[in-house]
């Protein structure tokens, strides 16, 4: 995942993974950006013998707060077990 801020936001992003399917656990190589809050990270997803196959929407979102003001980006991206 790469994260680039636009207009004029400058600061500290986190990232995170919502709705991963059971069995499944994401994990970034690493959790956020330093001010002014660019970079990249991979995402992993790790499955355990309780995963079953399917198809999820699974919720990946950069947020923080810039000047007071909170933001967020939110890309939802289907993972396919087999």
């Amino acid at each position: 995942m790469t994260v680039t801020p636009l207009g004029g936001l400058r600061a500290a992003t986190a990232l995170t993974v919502s709705r991963a399917p059971g069995g499944m656990t994401a994990v970034f190589s690493k959790t956020g950006f330093a001010a002014p809050g660019n970079g990249s990270a991979a995402l992993t997803f790790i499955g355990s013998a309780a995963a079953k196959a399917g198809t999820s929407a699974v919720t990946v979102t950069a947020s923080g707060t810039s000047n007071g003001i909170s933001y967020k980006a939110t890309q939802v991206i289907s993972l396919v077990l087999r």
